[in-house]
């Protein structure tokens, strides 16, 4: 199979790999599914597993004719789509997607603390809820791409809402801003990870990787 580039001098990318899923790349044409499916037959005959094809999705290029896209699709009775979507909540093209990506975190955020089994922390509870759960979120996320400031005002705003309100419903009064809250805990303050500065903090791990690992497919 004929990889992809990322760039004019990089490594053909035949595949890549994530946890439990793979994303092929390919020609679009004949030859190219039929060795993909080739490569798929004997994939199941050696390792005892069989493809799920129901949750398989062909993406194509902007200059693959809509003749070959229903070729294609037919030869391996799969859907295919314009949109790519997104994968571990981050879109797979940023400019189309980005503004739903955000969504879907603030969304994430929301959902969390509506969960029936969080209305009844008490503070100590409510601290960890915020720390371990709503604060790990983000995430993978923000390794990746460096976010907005309005999406770390909404995130803030959502978990100070939920630290400080009295019982599920009841609003509460903000004794003091988030950033006094995000302060160190020898400083006497909760230790709250600051959003934009984690932030900074993982993006600099990648720069770290591309400095001293210079042979990486990142890079």
């Amino acid at each position: 199979m004929i990889g992809v580039k990322a760039s004019r001098n990089g490594p053909q990318i035949s595949h890549l790999l994530f946890s439990y899923d793979c994303i092929p790349f390919g020609e679009a044409n004949v030859n190219g599914v039929e060795t993909f499916r080739t490569i798929l037959t004997e994939y199941e005959s050696c390792s005892g597993q069989r493809v799920n094809y129901d949750k398989f999705i062909v993406f194509y290029s902007s200059n693959t004719s809509k003749r070959d896209r229903r070729t294609i699709s037919g030869i391996l009775r799969v859907r295919y789509s314009n949109d790519p979507e997104s994968y571990s909540g981050l879109p797979n093209m940023v400019g189309r997607n980005k503004k739903l990506s955000f969504q879907i975190l603030k969304d994430r955020f929301r959902q969390m603390i509506e969960n029936w089994s969080v209305r009844y922390l008490s503070q100590g509870g409510k601290k960890v809820f915020i720390k371990v759960v709503l604060q790990a979120i983000p995430t993978y996320s923000m390794a990746c791409f460096l976010l907005p400031k309005f999406l770390y005002g909404k995130l803030e705003s959502i978990m100070a809402k939920f630290w400080w309100q009295k019982r599920y419903g009841k609003k509460g009064i903000h004794r003091c801003g988030w950033d006094q809250l995000c302060e160190l805990k020898e400083n006497g303050v909760l230790g709250f990870k600051s959003l934009p500065k984690f932030n900074v903090a993982l993006l600099a791990k990648q720069g770290w990787c591309i400095l001293y690992y210079p042979n990486l497919l990142l890079v």
